[in-house]
Formats: structure tokens, C-alpha cells, sequence
């Protein structure tokens, strides 16, 4: 079967194609159709998403053969297939019972090509297949800011086979789980541990951020944490850069924040 044959017939069987579709409509013409896309996962880190990152994936698609430009031979030894008028479909009838059945399928003179090629006049390269397998490497890039489920498109990647708009390539970001950072839409929320004595008297703590810097938070004397808070809010405005700072300014994009959020408060004496 010729590549992408088994689709061709399935949109000609209910509607479009050529001899009209399963009701008898006439149908329309229409350009080359597309080809399916190809969708891939793209696993990254916050780091990644944090501070960009260009990835390298290799990929084998199927693209028309170069000796022969995707004819599957010697062009003037190329028939049209007799069995089918060149359609790579037969109407097949049956009767069951009263009822006579019509359906379409795959022209088995020529496989649902329309052109029978001679063995002898077959490319060598391709074997009358008309297309090759390649290995394409393409260069991905993850913009700063990226969201969980956002698309990476390479119009046009993927399989090619004659008489077909090849379909994309497109890798759809997935976020691994971190071990410091929860994000939450543009804010980086982190956990702290800090003993009782801090929590009741005041201290400091600092934490480790996705480009390896470490930030101060500090803990003013009298400022009593309780388990479960949310009290430390460190802007952007200093150290901290911003999930979208390279992103165009038309996006209008807001203040990022990374929240420090205490969960517990640990005892520096064993009560007695």
C-alpha cells in the first residue's frame, strides 16, 4: 500500500473524494492534503525553563526519494493502472440477500498507487516506493518562561510522501518535578524548614535559586512564624529575574515573585 493510501480511501469513503463519497454526494476538489503531525514530549527542568535551553532531538521521517524525485521509477515507463482508471480505488458491489451493498477499497493491481511501475524500472534506490527514510536533526529552542502544555512548531517536519502536504513536527513541554520548587503560574513557591528559635526570635535562612544563587530571606525579631504561613515575598526587583524577562514586552507581563512558605517549626531543645 502506498503511503498514506489507507487514509486517502478512509476520507473518499465518507465524503470528498473521488466518485463522491458513501451517500452517493458528488465531491469537491480540493488541494493536497495534509499529511498527520507528529507529537513528541519535551520533559525539561524549571532550570531549563528558567533560564532557556536549546535541545537537540533526531528524528527518522520519510521524505521523497532524490534519485528519482518521489515517481517510484523511470518516469516514462509510469502506466496508469488499467484496474482503477488511476484512482487506486475500486467500487465493489455486493448482494446480500435484496439489499446490494456498494463500497470502495484499495485497487489490488496497484495497491492504491493509480500507476503500476515494471520491476525492472523500479528506482533502486527507493524500490518503487517513492519515498526514503532520513534521520533530521532539529534544534529546539525552550524560551525562559515556557508553561507546562506549551508548543514547540516545526511547520512541515514531518513525513513527506508524493502528492502530500507534509504535516508538523511539534513537541509539547512537560514540566519534571523539582526537588526545592513548586511553580505556580510566574510565581517559584519554596518550602522552609527552620527551627523554634528562629521562628520565635527572629534569624535568617537562605535559599538556593534555579541559577544557583543563594538569597537572603530574613526573619525580623518579633515577628512570630507560625506553621503554615506565607509571610516572605521576594520581588524581582534586586536579585530575582523575572520568568518572562526575555520575552517581548508586548505580552505585558507581570511582577514574578518567589515565595518563601514556612511549614515547620523544629524544637532546638529536647523538653524533658
Amino acid at each position: 500500500m502506498g503511503a498514506g493510501a489507507a487514509e486517502e480511501l478512509f476520507a473518499q469513503f465518507f465524503g470528498g473524494g473521488v466518485g463522491g463519497g458513501m451517500f452517493g454526494g458528488a465531491g469537491t476538489p480540493r488541494g493536497p492534503r495534509k499529511g498527520r503531525d507528529l507529537v513528541h514530549a519535551l520533559k525539561v527542568s524549571l532550570e531549563d525553563l528558567y533560564k532557556g535551553k536549546v535541545s537537540k532531538m533526531a528524528l527518522q521521517k520519510t521524505v521523497l526519494c532524490p534519485t528519482c524525485g518521489g515517481k517510484g521509477g523511470k518516469e516514462e515507463s509510469i502506466k496508469t493502472c488499467t484496474g482503477c482508471n488511476g484512482t487506486g480505488q475500486k467500487v465493489v458491489t455486493r448482494q446480500m440477500g435484496p439489499m446490494i451493498q456498494r463500497f470502495q477499497t484499495l485497487c489490488p493491481d496497484c495497491n492504491g498507487e493509480g500507476e503500476i511501475i515494471p520491476e525492472e524500472d523500479k528506482c533502486k534506490e527507493c524500490h518503487g516506493k517513492k519515498v526514503v527514510s532520513e534521520r533530521k536533526v532539529l534544534s529546539v529552542h525552550v524560551d525562559k518562561g515556557m508553561q507546562e502544555g506549551q508548543r514547540i512548531t516545526f511547520a512541515g517536519e514531518a513525513d513527506q510522501a508524493p502528492n502530500v502536504q507534509p504535516g508538523d513536527v511539534i513537541f509539547v513541554v512537560e514540566t519534571k518535578e523539582h526537588d526545592r520548587f513548586q511553580r505556580r503560574g510566574d510565581d517559584l513557591f519554596y518550602k522552609a524548614k527552620i527551627d523554634l528559635v528562629t521562628a520565635l526570635t527572629g534569624g535568617e535562612f537562605a535559599i538556593e535559586h534555579l541559577d544557583e544563587r543563594y538569597l537572603r530571606v530574613e526573619i525580623l525579631p518579633g515577628e512570630v512564624i507560625k506553621p503554615g504561613m506565607t509571610p516572605f515575598i521576594i520581588y524581582n526587583t534586586t536579585a530575582i529575574l523575572t520568568w518572562f524577562q526575555a520575552r517581548s514586552k508586548s505580552l505585558k507581563v507581570k511582577e514574578c515573585r518567589l515565595i518563601a512558605t514556612t511549614i515547620t517549626a523544629t524544637s532546638t531543645s529536647n523538653s524533658k
